[in-house]
């Protein structure tokens, strides 16, 4: 519990270091989207698994939570990502969804690596990458790690109340519509 809330305040801070906005965990937020014991910021999850998997056993693990290894697009993610290892006990590097072949960065959910490229720059052999808190690192892909997934809050919308056994009526109203403590609310503030 105590890791829980200290988690959840150490995202917070980087959350609106980067955005202004707080990172939402755990069940003390109305509107959590994302299943439990995962963190959600902004319109992606993330959840760090502590089992250790090579590159692809970890990829196959995401996907059978319906997310992928993480990609990471903006230096708030990456903060996000770096905070969930600095945080896990024992933890202190994780495969990310990046992989290196020919010198071409690719993500497993296959996002734009413009951000990629500025952290992993002049790769010079095929690999995946795992991050630390001290940066990314092109690794033998079969070397088991723990790992961190994600998945887009809307791809997660309906999956993860099935997943939480949530039967609670929950809609999305336009802008304006639905007070405090309604089930509906303004979805545009989840967007990026």
């Amino acid at each position: 519990m105590a890791f829980a809330l200290g988690l959840s305040l150490f995202i917070c801070g980087i959350s609106q270091l980067f955005s202004g906005a707080c990172a939402q965990s755990g069940p003390s937020f109305a509107h959590q989207l994302c299943p439990p014991g995962w963190i959600q910021v902004k319109n992606r999850c993330f959840t760090l698994q502590n089992q250790a998997l090579s590159f692809a056993q970890a990829q196959n693990k995401c996907k059978s939570f319906n997310s992928n290894l993480v990609s990471i697009r903006r230096e708030l993610e990456r903060g996000v990502v770096n905070a969930l290892i600095v945080e896990a006990p024992d933890v202190n590097q994780a495969w990310i969804g990046l992989s290196i072949n020919n010198t071409n960065s690719v993500w497993t959910d296959e996002s734009d690596t413009t951000f990629a490229n500025t952290q992993i720059s002049n790769a010079t052999v095929d690999g995946c990458v795992l991050t630390r808190a001290t940066g990314w690192e092109v690794a033998n892909c079969s070397r088991p790690l723990p790992y961190v997934c994600s998945r887009n809050v809307f791809d997660c919308f309906s999956i993860c109340r099935l997943e939480t056994n949530d039967t609670s009526p929950v809609g999305i109203a336009p802008i304006g519509i639905g007070g405090p403590g309604s089930p509906a609310f303004d979805i545009t503030s989840l967007l990026v």
